[in-house]
């Protein structure tokens, strides 16, 4: 009898040390990958959101440098400037990264996916626009509102449907630029100084 219950005691600790079911293993993945779906767009728009205040900042920082070494020239501030000369500038910035295409060079700004910056030298170089594209939403109205100080002209919108959020005859408005933006990794961002 003592050999028949240390058997009987030997399966059932056998039957405890099974693993999970294919069911089981199965509502646990489910679980996981519906985790990961619903995380994944979140953890996207908080990254994004992180680097709006170091992109605004390169951004002002190559603004006010162009202003302070032209002005004691006395030629219009902006003359020449493009998005080349905002590449050699920030060519060791961890913000942006930089592709050569051709003898231009293309600068993406990180806050979407494929988002360019374009920098055009405007009315004979009086004026600078600053146009990032391919922003996400995350990014709204942040971007407006870290570079609304310096910038004397913004539209924000998705590409072909800028919305002009300040001009001389209009005040900037946080929650006006918050509207203008659309869901996804669609907006454009331009930002006129002079």
């Amino acid at each position: 009898m003592n050999a028949q219950v240390i058997i009987t005691r030997q399966n059932r600790a056998h039957q405890r040390q099974q693993g999970l079911s294919l069911v089981e293993l199965s509502v646990v993945t489910v679980v996981v990958l519906l985790i990961a779906v619903l995380a994944v767009p979140v953890i996207q728009g908080y990254l994004v959101e992180n680097k709006v205040p170091k992109v605004g900042e390169a951004l002002a920082h190559f603004v006010l440098r162009q202003h302070l070494n032209t002005t004691a020239h006395g030629q219009p501030q902006y003359q020449g400037m493009n998005t080349q000369h905002f590449a050699q500038q920030n060519k060791d910035s961890a913000v942006f990264s930089f592709a050569d295409q051709g003898a231009q060079t293309v600068v993406h700004h990180g806050l979407g996916k494929n988002g360019e910056l374009q920098i055009v030298e405007r009315d004979g170089g009086e004026s600078l626009e600053l146009r990032l594209t391919n922003v996400h939403h995350a990014a709204c109205p942040a971007l407006a509102t870290v570079m609304h100080r310096l910038a004397n002209e913004i539209s924000v919108g998705p590409q072909g449907q800028q919305v002009v959020v300040k001009d001389p005859a209009l005040d900037y408005n946080a929650f006006f630029a918050q509207q203008q933006c659309a869901d996804g990794e669609v907006n454009t961002f331009s930002f006129v100084v002079y």
